[in-house]
């Protein structure tokens, strides 16, 4: 079933509206009663439900970090292979000998 984000908000914030109501009436119940146990049944159903329309994407910040890692990677790894490293680097690596 298909949800422009809108609808999908919406039934997310109702989602959220309706689990608050049996928090709330969770409080004021007896811990062994079976209206208890429905209404715990009922909250573990609505949750199931929720974490099935909450979107499922990669941050974008994550996304941005990775790909300047990696372009970090291999500009250093271009920057060795043009041999730049080799010539004075190395005998400062080695120390006076």
């Amino acid at each position: 079933m298909l949800f422009n984000k809108k609808a999908k908000k919406e039934t997310i914030t109702d989602l959220d509206n309706e689990l608050e109501n049996l928090t709330i009436a969770m409080m004021t119940m007896d811990k062994s009663s079976d209206a208890y146990a429905k209404t715990v049944d009922q909250y573990v159903k609505l949750k199931e439900v929720k974490s099935k329309y909450e979107n499922k994407t990669i941050n974008p910040e994550v996304i941005l970090t990775t790909a300047a890692n990696i372009a970090g990677i291999l500009l250093i790894l271009n920057y060795e292979k043009a041999g730049a490293v080799t010539s004075k680097a190395i005998s400062f690596i080695r120390g006076r000998g």
